[in-house]
Parts: structure tokens; sequence; C-alpha cells
């Protein structure tokens, strides 16, 4: 089963993840999976991966949008 991790979308961009150490049941789960390039185990919980590549970009997109209107704000609170 491929899932889609977007807790790093920021840094590493969205992960495919097809070898998982456990399918989750729920999208409230956790899953543990282990990137191609690393040797260590991660953990990503609910709203952190998803089951499409479309949902995993909507995600993206979303906190892309927050991020940026968050800079805004933070940008007009330095202005005198």
């Amino acid at each position: 089963m491929k899932i889609y991790i977007t807790k790093y979308a920021f840094s590493k961009g969205i992960i495919e993840v097809d070898d998982l150490e456990k399918t989750p049941l729920n999208r409230n789960e956790p899953v543990t999976y282990k990137e191609e390039v690393s040797q260590f185990t991660e953990t990503a919980t609910a709203g952190e991966w998803h089951y499409s590549k479309d949902e995993a970009m909507k995600t993206a997109e979303e906190m892309r949008i927050r991020k940026i209107n968050n800079l805004k704000q933070e940008l007009k609170s330095w202005r005198v």
C-alpha cells in the first residue's frame, strides 16, 4: 500500500512510501515508515499522511498558503 507523507512538505517535499511497517486501519492512526535514504524509522501522525497524491498535494498547498499568510502577518508587525 502506498501512502504520501506531508510532514516535511516544506523541506523534503511530499514523500511517497511503499514499505510500511504496519498498514493503518484508519486515518487517525499514526504510521511508521522508513525512507530509502535514511536508516531511521519515522512516524507520521493523523493529518501528516494521506492515501492519495491528490490529497497530499491539497494539504501541502493549504500548508503553503497558511505559511505565506503567517509571514505576511509577521512582516506587518515589523513595520513601524
